[in-house]
């Protein structure tokens, strides 16, 4: 399909449709991080935003051993798969 002298619009729509599609989500993710409660996002519920829950993340030790058991585990599933690849690798080759 030849687009001709709209190429270039349709390649300009797709990366903002794609940088769109990336930074929405991310954005809304980062606002309701950032609240106490979640609310619509407006510009008087932006006065509401707090690193309170960061805070909480940081000093509470439930966290930081739930925290600290998923590095573990990401690990240690790593590790186990990496042998058990290079191993079948070994013999299949």
């Amino acid at each position: 399909m030849d687009l001709g002298r709209f190429r270039y619009v349709a390649v300009a729509l797709l990366i903002l449709y794609e940088i769109l599609a990336i930074a929405l989500p991310f954005l809304v993710l980062l606002y309701a991080s950032l609240v106490r409660i979640y609310t619509v996002p407006s510009l008087e519920s932006l006065k509401e935003l707090t690193l309170g829950n960061y805070a909480f993340i940081v000093t509470d030790e439930l966290t930081r051993r739930a925290f600290g058991n998923s590095l573990l585990l990401g690990a240690a599933a790593a590790t186990i798969v990496v042998a058990l690849t290079a191993v079948i690798a070994w013999v299949t080759v």
